[in-house]
Parts: structure tokens; sequence; C-alpha cells
């Protein structure tokens, strides 16, 4: 999302596609869901939704307000330092056409579950690259997704405050723990976060858990 969506004016058009890039990880997730194993790999599971949204976009029968947007999976980060192979990669970048310079939504999956993926990869290897601006840097709000694939969405919602409150979480910048939030009906695990950037301006991240066992 560009700095011209953190205006006022542009609110309802940032919820309109907001909601919209919701909607193509949901239809993702829900056509794919039959892949998904609790063993699964992140890369794995996160390929298996962005082939399903692609799918679903080229379809004969998709609708015309597809037409806007498309999804783009394991994209290079393309305002950070570093360059050619070195670049980070974001998991899923929804863009919209809507308006120039395109607007963008970004979506980091980690797994979650015991003895290999807690919450800290979680935190450290994702949610922390939102907060410092390695990813989606210009973006006043982006998403999380935790494959859960162990015990469950309350449970690692509680190891994610865990970790925000905590002292050493002190370079995640948390200024909101997580609350309740409902973006899609159908995403009913979901919770928003804010985050300081090392710049002054703050970040929304919406943590989406999955059911993944």
């Amino acid at each position: 999302m560009t700095d011209s969506l953190q205006s006022d004016h542009w609110l309802p058009y940032r919820e309109a596609f907001r909601r919209d890039a919701h909607q193509l990880i949901q239809w993702g997730y829900a056509d794919a869901r039959q892949k998904i194993a609790p063993d699964s790999d992140e890369d794995d599971i996160t390929g298996y939704l962005a082939d399903a949204v692609h799918e679903r976009l080229d379809s004969p029968t998709a609708e015309d307000w597809w037409d806007r947007y498309d999804l783009h999976h394991q994209r290079p980060e393309r305002h950070g330092q570093r360059k050619g192979k070195q670049k980070k990669k974001i998991d899923i970048v929804v863009r919209c056409s809507a308006q120039k310079p395109r607007a963008e939504f970004s979506f980091e999956a980690k797994r979650l579950k015991k003895n290999g993926f807690p919450v800290s990869r979680y935190t450290d290897d994702g949610l922390l690259r939102f907060v410092c601006g390695e990813y989606a840097p210009s973006s006043p709000e982006a998403a999380m997704v935790g494959y859960v694939q162990s015990d469950s969405a309350p449970y690692w919602l509680s190891e994610l405050a865990r970790k925000l409150s905590e002292p050493a979480g002190g370079n995640l910048e948390c200024k909101k723990l997580p609350v309740p939030v409902s973006v899609l009906a159908s995403l009913p695990d979901e919770w928003i976060t804010v985050h300081g950037r090392p710049d002054g301006s703050e970040i929304a991240v919406y943590h989406i858990f999955l059911d993944c066992l």
C-alpha cells in the first residue's frame, strides 16, 4: 500500500482492499485445504494457496472485479538494501491495479508447531521484518499467516501475546497487544497488533491463524 493511502481520504479504499486481499487468501486456503497436513512444509502450503488463488483468478467464471488483482508468490522485496539473489522474499503479495502506483498488501507465513516451529520463529523471522521496515516499508498494514500444525489458534494467540509482552520482545515495538478483529467471517481466528517502526511510523499487522492439522 502506498503512502497516498495513509490519508483519511483513502480509508474506505484501504478497507475494501484489505477485505479483498483477505478474500483471496481465504479462497486459496479453502481450495487447497485437502492438500495440507500437519507435517506439510511452509513453502509447500504457501505454494498450494498461491496456485489455488491463480486458478480462481484465471477461471472463465471469475467476476470482473477480480481482474484488478494479481497475486505474487515468493516475490523479492523491491525496497530493501539487498540486491540480486540476496533479496529477501515475501511469501504472498496482492497487488491492485485500480490506481497508480499500484497498492500492495503483503502476507508473510510461518508454521506454528511444537518441537520445531515455536512462536519465536513467527515473530523473529516474520513479524520483525515488517516492523523493522525490511518488508513493505511504505505500507501502513500487512499480515502474518500462521499455519497451525499443533494445538489450537487460542494456544498460539497466547504464545504470541506472551512473546510480545516479554522484555526481549522490545525490538518488536508492540504498541497494541493482540485484539480480535473480523475482516471476513470465513477467517474467524484473526487478531491485530500495532507496532512502531524505526522511522517513527506505525504498522498494523493482522494475524491470521489457519487450521492445518
